[in-house]
């Protein structure tokens, strides 16, 4: 690996840390929270998510997002 571009990965990784340094508590208290009554008020209010087409990595792991507040959900793990 070249010294320039060492040094062009150090200077990203430090900025990367220091914005989630800076967003921690932010994301904590606030975002973190908003995301969750929003996907619980999702249920509440129409009965249950609303799947999107099934995803799969191909390596067993399957999952979906709900159209409407984003959740993800997994559905099966084959290669537990």
């Amino acid at each position: 690996m070249s010294d320039l571009f060492k040094r062009m990965i150090d200077i990203q990784n430090a900025r990367l840390h220091k914005q989630r340094e800076l967003m921690d508590e932010y994301d904590k208290t606030v975002y973190v929270p908003a995301i969750k009554q929003l996907q619980e008020d999702c249920v509440k209010e129409h009965g249950d998510h609303e799947k999107t087409k099934h995803y799969s990595n191909g390596w067993g792991w399957e999952w979906w997002y709900c159209v409407r507040c984003g959740a993800k959900h997994s559905e099966n793990q084959y290669n537990k």
